[in-house]
């Protein structure tokens, strides 16, 4: 079952989860990494707008968890 759940995981998917369990809004992240707008960090979340490299690394230091599982 974990490679079936491993599979099904996106960095979007990711970034949801770790926020959701931080009790994380999508505007208080986004203030966190830049002041950007919850929208963008939705757009993440499901896989619309990609997680740059540069947001990547922010989201990583943020959360205290590798980069690479917010990188496709």
């Amino acid at each position: 079952w974990y490679k079936r759940v491993k599979k099904g995981l996106t960095p979007g998917k990711n970034l949801k989860i770790y926020r959701q369990n931080r009790r994380m809004t999508q505007e208080q992240l986004g203030t966190m990494i830049g002041d950007v707008p919850k929208q963008f960090i939705s757009n993440m979340e499901n896989g619309i707008r990609p997680i740059s490299k540069k947001t990547a690394l922010k989201l990583a230091k943020i959360f205290g968890v590798s980069v690479a599982k917010f990188i496709g």
